[in-house]
């Protein structure tokens, strides 16, 4: 099976997308994968297929999706999306409108995928962590506040943070980070917006080191 899905709607690129399979792929068994951001679930699709089973995974987001009505009302072409399915969108869409962009999100991941993930419908700052994450995809609000927030909140000696969006277009993820990293390094992955943020030693540290994932295609 391939370890991401094309047809549902996001603004991730497929290069993206396989980074966040390859590097799921490297949680340690019985561990555990945070997402905070889903939107349609194709980077859901993309940390849980490459993931090992045994890994537990969370996805927490409110489902609001900014102005939420606005984007019912934008016209398809001009969401410019970077992968979709325009009728698997259209099904989400209307789903979206009669019962929420929760099960729009479910519909597009399927029961299968559904049924094997914690789902909290709730906001990152409502969010109780109550345990350790080796790692943690942020994707939701782009402000400095909010990334900030998101970062200070899930951070670990331990734990590999990874994000979207590190572009001039999304001021507030840079600016964050660069206050953020501390003693971290920080990566933003050659070709895309995907950015980590990777403790100083560890075991991250070591598997980024021996495995020459700063380079991935």
């Amino acid at each position: 099976m391939q370890k991401y899905n094309v047809n549902i709607p996001g603004w991730m690129h497929e290069k993206e997308l396989k980074i966040l399979s390859i590097l799921a792929g490297y949680v340690p068994d019985n561990g555990s994968i945070l997402e905070i951001g889903c939107f349609l679930g194709s980077s859901t699709t993309a940390l849980y297929r490459g993931k090992n089973s045994s890994v537990s995974m969370d996805i927490v987001d409110n489902f609001r999706i900014g102005s939420s009505q606005s984007l019912l009302n934008i016209e398809f072409e001009n969401l410019r999306f970077a992968l979709c399915d325009p009728n698997m969108y259209a099904d989400a869409r209307e789903i979206a409108k009669t019962t929420g962009w929760h099960d729009a999100f479910r519909f597009c991941i399927g029961e299968e995928m559904y049924d094997n993930i914690n789902v909290h419908p709730t906001s990152s700052k409502d969010f109780e962590k109550v345990k350790h994450y080796d790692l943690t995809f942020i994707d939701a609000s782009h402000t400095l506040l909010d990334v900030k927030h998101d970062i200070e909140k899930y951070e670990s000696d331990t734990g590999l943070l990874l994000g979207d969006d590190f572009h001039t277009s999304f001021n507030g993820v840079v600016v964050a980070l660069n206050q953020t990293r501390k003693h971290r390094t920080l990566i933003v992955f050659e070709g895309t917006k995907l950015w980590a943020l990777v403790p100083k030693k560890g075991y991250w540290r070591d598997v980024f080191k021996n495995n020459n994932l700063l380079f991935l295609d």
